[in-house]
């Protein structure tokens, strides 16, 4: 059976989907269940159908609320440069927008990196991070990464690109066994606008959070593929090792794109965080 992209998975279920004015602009935003909030950010270049495997298993005890970051999805998409401190100050804005007074963030990748920014930045609107795939600044190994992606968008165009970006964020494994869904993988990416993904891969220039981390005083886990060729596994480490208590947790097989490789996997590691961490019954919404 071929693997879904993960957004088919969204098919069919309930969705309260609207747009809100956050930080001056206009985002996209969907909601489910009821609970204490639970907000989750995606990477480069997805949107926020990327955790459509996150309300089955949370939005009945959680209020789960999925999003597209600037210049991604349905969101709008000024011109850029970008920044992940921009990025930040969205979400900031867009919690107060939705009457989020304090929430756990699921982040991955970049959008690990803007759930940093944001506890570093108002620890008060934090109560627990989940932090996958991600660094605490900008590595040599994503610069080098999004470089080469944009010397093939510019000789080859979008899906010379997208295909650089293919070889990096899944597993070797995961690719051998799912042809179809990189092929199509390549062709949704190609077709995105490019001029925000081309923007959103600079966003990360400036970026590191390394002296605020040790300032964090909220449960924390970060999760690292074994087989994650863009964010390595020392580059993930160093993120838990600036936190203190911070759980880390190595996932054997897996790559970068967690949610849709190991679904299972990798939602049991939050759901088991949330039950220790941030349980509806105590936590603060």
């Amino acid at each position: 059976m071929a693997v879904p992209l993960a957004h088919d998975l969204l098919d069919g279920l309930p969705m309260s989907s609207r747009d809100i004015t956050a930080n001056g602009i206009r985002l996209r935003v969907a909601e489910y269940g009821s609970g204490p909030p639970l907000l989750f950010l995606h990477g480069l270049g997805w949107d926020h159908r990327l955790w459509a495997g996150a309300p089955a298993r949370f939005a009945t005890r959680y209020r789960v609320i999925l999003g597209d970051t600037r210049g991604h999805g349905q969101s709008e998409a000024p011109p850029g440069p970008y920044s992940i401190k921009e990025f930040a100050a969205d979400w900031r804005a867009a919690l107060k927008e939705l009457g989020v007074g304090r929430c756990c963030i699921v982040g991955l990748s970049q959008g690990g990196m803007i759930a940093q920014q944001i506890a570093v930045d108002a620890p008060d609107l934090v109560g627990a991070l989940v932090l996958a795939g991600t660094s605490c600044r900008q590595d040599e190994t994503t610069t080098a990464n999004m470089a080469e992606r944009l010397r093939k968008m510019r000789e080859a165009g979008a899906e010379a690109g997208a295909k650089v970006a293919a070889e990096a964020i899944f597993s070797p494994g995961f690719r051998a066994a799912n042809p179809d869904y990189l092929a199509r993988f390549v062709v949704e990416r190609a077709a995105q606008p490019q001029e925000p993904l081309i923007a959103a891969m600079s966003a990360g220039a400036d970026y590191d959070v390394r002296e605020g981390l040790p300032k964090l005083t909220v449960p924390v886990q970060v999760i690292a593929g074994s087989d994650d060729k863009l964010m390595p596994v020392p580059v993930v480490q160093a993120v838990a090792d600036l936190i203190p208590g911070a759980a880390f947790t190595i996932v054997p097989g897996l790559g970068h794109i967690m949610p849709a490789e190991q679904p299972d996997t990798f939602y049991r590691l939050v759901e088991g965080f949330l039950d220790r961490h941030y349980p509806p019954a105590s936590a603060a919404a």
